[in-house]
């Protein structure tokens, strides 16, 4: 049980520093750690949010919902990055993708921090914030990359920039 949990944190640290090697290892292995990565830290988000709130029932529905948000939202990321990866000449499985881009909820870390930190000043968690994402973006590409072996400009047309382009269409027409 130790080694697992040991494992865990180790594999959170190697998200933060080395990406590619992780994500290179987790396609090879098929396991789940980075879902749970998504479920563990999802949680701890909602429950530092909850207990800034001071209310115990909000603690609760903020730590599920948080779960519940970050699930939903990477199981349809991965769907569209799934499409437009297959579209673009990658050979990945959805499962591995889901997983991989999972990983990039370990970066939470650094709002919870932030959280943390508004007791001292609110305006910190604004350079957190425009720390994480694109630090996401970067994680979630490499994922792609690794996973589907398509380069870095393809992963991140998949990844974001299809979805982009056609929000710039929609947005257009209206």
């Amino acid at each position: 049980m130790m080694s697992r949990l040991i494992s865990f944190f180790t594999e959170s640290g190697k998200v933060l520093i080395s990406p590619d090697e992780l994500f290179y290892l987790k396609s090879q292995s098929r396991d789940y750690n980075g879902i749970i990565s998504a479920i563990f830290y999802s949680a701890f988000l909602g429950l530092i949010i909850g207990l800034l709130t001071g209310e115990p029932i909000v603690i609760v529905f903020l730590v599920i919902g948080a779960i519940i948000v970050t699930l939903l939202f990477k199981v349809i990321q991965a769907i569209f990055i799934y499409i437009f990866s297959r579209i673009l000449g990658g050979k990945g499985s959805y499962r591995s993708t889901l997983n991989l881009i999972s990983y990039s909820s370990v970066l939470d870390v650094f709002l919870i921090l932030g959280l943390a930190l508004t007791s001292i000043n609110n305006m910190v968690i604004m350079p957190l914030i425009l720390l994480v994402i694109p630090w996401r973006m970067v994680i979630n590409i490499t994922a792609v990359n690794t996973e589907f072996e398509i380069g870095f400009g393809k992963s991140f047309l998949a990844t974001y920039g299809i979805l982009i382009l056609i929000l710039t269409v929609i947005v257009g027409l209206l």
